[in-house]
């Protein structure tokens, strides 16, 4: 289970940092879905 992985070893600075690079990665898309529908119109 995940609980394993909650067990103290995963640090605040390591959460942010995945936090960040999912944000990222989410503005990636959104502006890759931005382009492809400027392009359509």
């Amino acid at each position: 289970m995940i609980d394993s992985q909650l067990d103290g070893n995963v640090t605040v600075k390591e959460l942010s940092e995945s936090f960040k690079e999912l944000v990222e990665e989410f503005e990636r898309i959104e502006k890759a879905n931005k382009n492809s529908n400027s392009k359509d119109k």
